[in-house]
C-alpha cells in the first residue's frame, strides 16, 4: 500500500522530495542502484499517462537515499491554483513495479512569473 503524502507549493518554485529506502523485512538500508523512480503528475489520476503534466524517470545511483526534485520549469506553465494527482513508483532492475507514494500536489499562484 502506498504512503499518502500531500505537497503545496507556489507555481514556479522548487519542490525537493527526500526519499529513503529500507528493506521492509528488517528495516535495514536498501541499496537502490539500478532501480528507476517514476514520478507522474496529472490533473486526474484517471487520465492516461500521455495526459500527464509532469513526468520524470530517473535511474538511481548507489545508495539508500535520493532527493526527487520538481524544478521550477516543471510547474511554470501549469494552471494555478489547482490540485494535481501524483505518484512515485519504483521499478526494480528485474522490472517489478511498486507504487511507493501517492497524493496531491497543490499549486498556488505567486506574484513572480520569471
Amino acid at each position: 500500500m502506498p504512503v499518502e503524502q500531500h505537497y503545496t507549493i507556489t507555481r514556479g518554485d522548487t519542490l525537493a522530495i527526500p526519499l529513503a529506502f529500507s528493506d521492509p523485512a528488517d528495516n535495514t538500508p536498501l541499496d537502490m542502484a539500478g532501480y528507476t523512480i517514476r514520478f507522474t503528475c496529472k490533473t486526474s489520476k484517471f487520465e492516461d499517462d500521455s495526459q500527464a503534466v509532469i513526468t520524470k524517470d530517473i535511474v538511481l545511483p548507489a545508495g539508500d537515499t535520493f532527493t526527487l526534485v520538481v524544478e521550477p520549469v516543471d510547474t511554470n506553465t501549469l494552471n494555478a491554483p489547482q490540485s494535481y494527482d501524483y505518484d512515485i513508483q519504483l521499478e526494480t532492475p528485474t522490472g517489478e513495479v511498486f507504487t511507493a507514494i501517492e497524493g496531491k500536489l497543490k499549486l498556488e499562484m505567486g506574484a513572480t512569473w520569471r
